[in-house]
């Protein structure tokens, strides 16, 4: 396993393959869905360790169900493409998060609303008081500024956790769409200034003003009328 590079688009249509293979759960998430639900992974508020999120992979439903790969090296495998999905999310935000291009934007087959169904599944799965703190924060400043845009809007829309059915009437949705990778920015922007492993500035000492250059015979600057050599100056 060591060694894992991002995924080619060669590599996705493989990892896309080996999560419909049949030794796959029927509740296995498919590359859209587990693309998204790796990326709230990446930019939350705290990291998860592999063996709490991996068994999601194989059943999104309650991350109960297992596969039933006949050799050990197909369970690599599937590992392997998995973990290099990861490392090319994780690479984006790390370098460029602007760029970020999900796999929906690639190959019309991979849906946005699988992937913001992944993207909220992690969030309610995973630190999830962290989340609803930040989606608390988000629907008040949404309420209390009519220019504030919701940061959780595109994944509610699209998604189907809670919204029955997606409206494509006057480009809404191509608008929430385009909206998702600037939410996942100000998403990660706002963990990294205010998350629970945001590193914390050092304590700075408060600004002071130099003191003008005095000379020994000038009245003292304290105020005291004396001359300066026989006040503050110490002598």
């Amino acid at each position: 396993m060591s060694g894992i590079e991002k995924l080619t688009d060669e590599g996705l249509h493989e990892l896309s393959a080996l999560l419909e293979a049949e030794a796959m759960p029927g509740s296995a998430m498919d590359l859209a869905q587990l693309e998204g639900f790796l990326t709230a992974i990446v930019i939350g508020p705290r990291s998860v360790p592999i063996f709490e999120w991996l068994p999601w992979v194989a059943d999104a439903e309650d991350g109960t169900a297992t596969p039933t790969h006949s050799t050990v090296e197909e369970a690599r495998e599937l590992l392997r493409h998995v973990m290099g999905l990861l490392v090319g999310v994780a690479d984006a935000f790390r370098d460029d998060p602007e760029s970020f291009v999900p796999v929906y934007l690639r190959d019309a087959r991979w849906q946005p609303e699988a992937w913001c169904d992944g993207f909220i599944q992690a969030t309610q799965t995973f630190h999830a008081e962290e989340w609803d703190r930040l989606w608390t924060l988000d629907a008040q400043a949404s309420s209390d500024e009519e220019s504030h845009e919701s940061l959780f809007a595109p994944f509610t829309e699209l998604s189907s956790f809670g919204n029955s059915e997606t409206s494509d009437d006057s480009g809404d949705r191509e608008r929430w769409v385009a909206a998702i990778v600037p939410a996942l920015t100000r998403i990660l922007t706002y963990w990294q200034l205010f998350g629970p492993e945001a590193e914390r500035s050092p304590v700075q000492e408060p600004f002071r003003r130099p003191l003008p250059k005095v000379g020994r015979n000038d009245p003292c600057p304290c105020g005291s009328g004396r001359k300066y050599k026989k006040c503050c100056a110490g002598d």
